[in-house]
């Protein structure tokens, strides 16, 4: 029976196991691809180009081995989480402060500036609300 493109045929064999007193036979089901193996290839190929698409031509390999590395070194540094971690602490005290003061009415100092580099957040419709917070939470981030 012929089977249509990109069916999988199952196929039992028989498997027998020796052991030292007695041979037991059972049935083992093995799984055979279709008659195209370059079918499941094209598959190989499609995946590794929506990954390529997706980030951009960089490895994933190379991604998760830079997160490691940092992690890694991360870990072995008591001294700078504890400097990440009060560098946060302040940034989001400041951020807080100005959302407080920016819901109360008042105009308050924007507590982050962006870099002379950075035009994200140059239009007039960023320093008003709701948008002005976004835009201090991103710069908070990027501050750390």
């Amino acid at each position: 029976m012929a089977d249509s493109p990109g069916s999988i045929n199952v196929e039992a064999t028989t498997r027998t196991d020796v052991t030292s007193s007695s041979a037991q036979v059972y049935e083992v089901p093995v799984f055979f691809a279709a008659a195209d193996p370059h079918e499941l290839e094209n598959l190989d190929r499609m995946v590794r180009a929506a990954t390529g698409r997706i980030t951009r031509g960089v490895s994933p390999h190379a991604m998760a081995a830079a997160w490691f590395d940092w992690t890694s070194h991360l870990m072995r540094a008591p001294g700078r989480q504890i400097e990440l971690a009060q560098r946060a602490y302040t940034n989001f005290a400041r951020l807080s402060r100005y959302a407080t003061k920016s819901m109360l009415g008042e105009t308050p100092r924007a507590p982050f500036a962006p870099s002379a580099n950075d035009h994200r957040f140059g239009a007039e419709d960023w320093r008003k609300q709701p948008y002005d917070l976004i835009a201090q939470s991103h710069l908070a981030l990027a501050v750390c």
